[in-house]
C-alpha cells in the first residue's frame, strides 16, 4: 500500500480539533512517536462501509509510512456497540465483556 504524502497531510487532523465528521478519502493521523502514528479512515470493502483504525509505522529502508498487522476493521454495528460501551465506561476496568455464544 503506497502512502499518498499529499494526501495525509492535507486531511491530517492535530492540534486537539474536534472532527465532527470522517469523510471517505479523509484520514485522521495521530502521532505516536517520530516513527508510528494510528491512522482512523473509512473504506469501502465489498460494498460495506468500514472504520479502519490501524497501527502505521516509518520503513527504515525506505523511510515511506507503512501499515503494521496491529489494528482493526469495524462495520457500522460493530462501530456502534463499541461507542455504547464505552458511553458506558465509567472508570478504567470496570467493563465487563462477555462472549457472544457462551456454552452453558
Amino acid at each position: 500500500m503506497k502512502n499518498d504524502t499529499a494526501h495525509m497531510e492535507h486531511s491530517q487532523r492535530g492540534g486537539g480539533d474536534v472532527v465532527e465528521k470522517l469523510e471517505l478519502g479523509e484520514m485522521i493521523t495521530i502521532r505516536a512517536s517520530k516513527k508510528q502514528e494510528l491512522r482512523l479512515y473509512w473504506s469501502d470493502f465489498s460494498g460495506s462501509w468500514r472504520l479502519n483504525l490501524r497501527t502505521w509505522y516509518v520503513d527504515p529502508e525506505s523511510g515511506e509510512w507503512r501499515p503494521t498487522k496491529r489494528g482493526v476493521s469495524l462495520s457500522h454495528r460493530d462501530l456502534a456497540m463499541v461507542l455504547e460501551s464505552l458511553d458506558r465506561l465509567e472508570s478504567p476496568g470496570r467493563l465487563t465483556i462477555r462472549p457472544q455464544d457462551s456454552e452453558s
